[in-house]
């Protein structure tokens, strides 16, 4: 019985000539999800190693860095929405502190999704799972507005807090950036942008975790499974 059959074709990665089949079988372990020792020895160039992680974007299950930039991203947009909560009055300390941790994790976010969005075009992602047309369609739509909101949402922020004549501020490493000039007169609009789009994707991230957990107890399928280590 051979492994892997579909795909036996014989093609040329980098230095290596070899059924697509047997190479996939060599270098890596489908029960651990990890390359094996042999792909460690044999693989040491980065570029060959993104060809490896092409190769592997068949399987079901996303690699592990996807599965940290997804669930890191995650974290700190809950953490920026929480410091919003909680912040409290202006001219609080606690409005300060909280204000300092939503800068933070905005930046961390954008700094992330740009990790995120390279390694997505380097290293590809898993076969979709077989699904109803609509409901395909209605995935992509949902993860690429997510992944427009990861982008958009810090830079909205970025602009508010510029465009009033203040930095970006980080605490804990006493540095601040400047990435646009003041501009009094459209920072109230960029502003309630930002407050829209946070509030519109409380229920958008919402529907995503909940669809999430759909598929994880309804329909029983893999989807939660391979977005995790």
């Amino acid at each position: 019985m051979r492994l892997y059959p579909s795909l036996r074709d014989p093609r040329s990665y980098g230095n290596l000539t070899e059924p697509l089949g047997s190479l996939v079988a060599h270098h890596y372990n489908p029960i651990t999800s990890r390359a094996t020792p042999r792909a460690i020895r044999w693989f040491p160039s980065i570029r060959t190693r993104l060809i490896m992680n092409r190769i592997l974007a068949g399987q079901e299950r996303y690699n592990r860095p996807a599965v940290f930039f997804h669930w890191a991203i995650f974290l700190l947009v809950a953490l920026a929405y929480l410091a919003i909560e909680v912040r409290g009055p202006k001219g609080t300390d606690s409005r300060v502190f909280w204000s300092n941790v939503h800068y933070l994790a905005g930046t961390l976010v954008i700094a992330l999704a740009v990790l995120r969005i390279v390694w997505r075009f380097a290293s590809g992602a898993p076969r979709e799972l077989p699904q109803p047309a609509w409901l395909a369609l209605f995935a992509k739509l949902a993860h690429l507005a997510l992944y427009v909101f990861i982008v958009a949402q810090p830079l909205l922020g970025v602009m508010t807090l510029n465009f009033g004549g203040k930095p970006v501020t980080l605490p804990g490493i006493d540095w601040s950036f400047t990435l646009f000039g003041p501009n009094a007169a459209l920072r109230p609009t960029i502003k309630e942008a930002h407050e829209l789009i946070g509030n519109v994707f409380y229920y958008v991230i919402g529907l995503h975790a909940l669809a999430a957990l759909w598929h994880h107890f309804v329909k029983r399928d893999t989807t939660l499974r391979r977005m995790t280590f």
